[in-house]
């Protein structure tokens, strides 16, 4: 009986699964949907068999550069993979798609560190055609200079700044302590620093994004220090944002207030793609110990 059960899945995947690719319209209509980071891989174990017969083609299309074949061939296979999406991605970045390809990558990302094998290229010997996402994704993500995701986004770039041994150290010290209190862990590359000018005495401002993941969730944080003397004293710490609702880019602290670009999903958005732009800003509102961030200004590109 087992055996017959067995004979039965087997041909039901060998029946189906070698002509199952997607119809998304005509090349130009797929790269257009490449180029506004909408397309969207949902096959799973149907899908399997086609992703195998084919991933060594795209390793090919993806060393020789051949962005839109690469584009089309995984578009239509639509195998839900981390690999996947990362092929996706470069493909969109080698076209000069950056906000499409950050998009591709941090589903990468989502699906190579999430609690399900099933998209996960290591999972199944040699399906990663030799790539070592968990390596790589963080370096598209935050390249060398750049802050948080911004680096694949247009637009003015973040102010980063270099904190001291003992402010880097506090940072992580709270940070640390937020996750082990909420069962997740840091995603350490997302997170950005900012300051603001020094006062007569030498204190000043520092901002921080930080992200926070547990399982396929990621949650986006900011948090509003002072330093005095060598010593950072927390002021403020709120959730701006999460994977399937907006997205932060941190950009400055001029006295009281923090500015951050966001892009934000509607109800019609999936998670890879918030579709509405803008700009937001925070200030610490109360007195005395009991001070909380506020948004108080949002204004959205048209």
């Amino acid at each position: 009986m087992r055996l017959t059960a067995l004979l039965s899945m087997l041909l039901a995947v060998v029946a189906c699964a070698p002509a199952l690719t997607f119809n998304l319209g005509t090349r130009d209509e797929i790269i257009d949907t490449l180029q506004s980071g909408s397309i969207r891989l949902e096959c799973t174990l149907p899908c399997a068999w086609t992703w195998g017969n084919e991933r060594a083609r795209l390793r090919t299309l993806d060393a020789s550069g051949n962005w839109e074949s690469l584009a089309i061939e995984v578009a239509q296979i639509g195998y839900q993979k981390d690999l996947a999406y990362y092929y996706l991605g470069r493909a969109a970045e080698g076209l000069g798609h950056r906000d499409a390809a950050r998009r591709y990558y941090y589903e990468s990302y989502a699906l190579a560190t999430g609690s399900q094998s099933g998209p996960k290229c290591r999972s199944v010997a040699d399906d990663c055609n030799g790539v070592d996402l968990l390596a790589i994704l963080p370096m598209k993500l935050n390249p060398p200079g750049a802050a948080n995701s911004s680096a694949l986004k247009p637009g003015v770039p973040t102010t980063v700044v270099t904190t001291t041994k003992n402010e880097n150290m506090a940072i992580s010290k709270y940070i640390s302590r937020k996750a082990s209190a909420t069962g997740s862990t840091e995603y350490e590359e997302a997170r950005t620093v900012v300051t603001g000018a020094r006062d007569d005495e030498g204190a000043f401002g520092l901002a921080v994004t930080y992200t926070l993941e547990r399982g396929n969730s990621s949650d986006f944080y900011l948090a509003a220090f002072v330093s005095r003397k060598g010593k950072l004293e927390l002021l403020g710490d709120a959730q701006v944002g999460n994977r399937c609702s907006r997205f932060v880019t941190l950009r400055k602290i001029e006295g009281s207030t923090i500015s951050l670009d966001f892009e934000e999903h509607s109800q019609q958005d999936a998670c890879c793609c918030p579709s509405r732009k803008g700009t937001t800003q925070f200030i610490l509102s109360g007195n005395g110990e009991k001070k909380a961030l506020r948004e108080v200004r949002k204004t959205y590109f048209k």
